[in-house]
């Protein structure tokens, strides 16, 4: 009872954490079994990997936090799929169900999770996909485990979700995929003319502002290719934005015209970092014309006729030449 009385009289201590500064959140050094083994920007600090191993080298759960273009976690959870179904033999591991879950010590779901379990033994026995909202943040976790069963490491993200804290989002999780286009998004055959980068810049200010809060405005289109996701602008069908890859990336076409004779069109690319401007067409462009001059602003992230931070949304867009 002695001994009982005195470490009840110890002071607990403090985990040792470490706080994501763009989005707000905050991360423990240390979870369980498992430490962060490096932590690295990938290129914007809107943009960064926190990963955590266990000593054996047999449990580990790395961590994506960026501020995505389309806050949506079901369309960046769709996006981050078939990544995960080429990183592992898919045809010895049994798909889970979908599941919507908890985070951030939410009371309703804020997240997606579907988790794998290998059919015969091998050096992993599960690992999981969970993508994760808070507002324009998007936080997405691959976890693995030699030892766990399904159970089992749904147990654990959820006490790793659990630890981390961040602020409460401006706006709900949106779990669902937008509704389907009534209209579909329409291309063209513009050309590229003298940008007006004021103007431009101008329009652009909506457009970052609409692609990093609630998708209500935006619906979903079929894309030619699956590779890509398509989404059409409700009441704009000239304007469209095709999302790439499976960390918050996207190309976008945006009407910008004046007037019904004034047909212009503002082709950019919108990552973690900004909102940039690629060029300026006279008229709704083709799908590949607009790829062609968007995507080296994806390779150089210092391209472009201007640029929209996301650091900061009352930044103001600053002319480059």
């Amino acid at each position: 009872m002695a001994l009982i009385a005195m470490l009840a009289g110890v002071p607990a201590v403090a985990q040792s954490r470490w706080t994501h500064t763009a989005s707000g959140a905050s991360l423990p050094e240390t979870f369980e079994a498992q430490s962060v083994a490096e932590r690295r920007d990938l290129g914007t600090p809107n943009d960064s990997v926190v990963d955590y191993e266990a000593a054996t080298g047999t449990e580990s759960t790395t961590l994506y936090i960026f501020k995505a273009s389309v806050p949506n976690a079901r369309l960046w959870f769709d996006r981050a799929m078939p990544v995960v179904a080429s990183q592992i033999p898919m045809a010895i591991f049994e798909a889970g169900p979908v599941e919507k879950i908890a985070a951030f010590g939410s009371s309703s779901p804020t997240a997606l999770r579907q988790i794998f379990v290998a059919r015969q033994a091998g050096p992993f026995k599960s690992t999981a996909l969970v993508v994760a909202q808070s507002g324009p943040w998007i936080v997405k976790v691959r976890a693995t485990s030699a030892t766990l069963d399904r159970a089992g490491l749904a147990a654990r993200i959820d006490r790793h979700l659990a630890a981390i804290r961040i602020a409460p989002p401006a706006f709900a999780a949106d779990l669902e995929v937008p509704r389907h286009c009534v209209v579909v998004p329409r291309f063209g055959t513009g050309k590229p003319v003298s940008p007006g980068v004021e103007q431009a810049a101008a329009s652009a200010i909506v457009i970052h502002a609409r692609l990093h809060g609630p998708t209500k405005q935006l619906c979903l289109a079929d894309a030619a290719n699956a590779r890509f996701t398509l989404l059409g602008v409700t009441d704009e069908p000239s304007s469209w934005l095709l999302l790439t890859g499976d960390a918050g990336k996207a190309i976008g076409s945006e009407a910008i015209g004046t007037g019904q004779a004034d047909t212009r069109q503002l082709v950019y690319v919108s990552t973690p970092a900004a909102t940039r401007g690629a060029a300026v067409f006279d008229a709704p462009p083709s799908l590949e014309a607009a790829g062609g001059v968007a995507a080296p602003l994806l390779r150089d992230p210092a391209a472009g006729l201007f640029a929209i931070s996301t650091s900061s949304d009352a930044e103001a867009a600053s002319a480059q030449r």
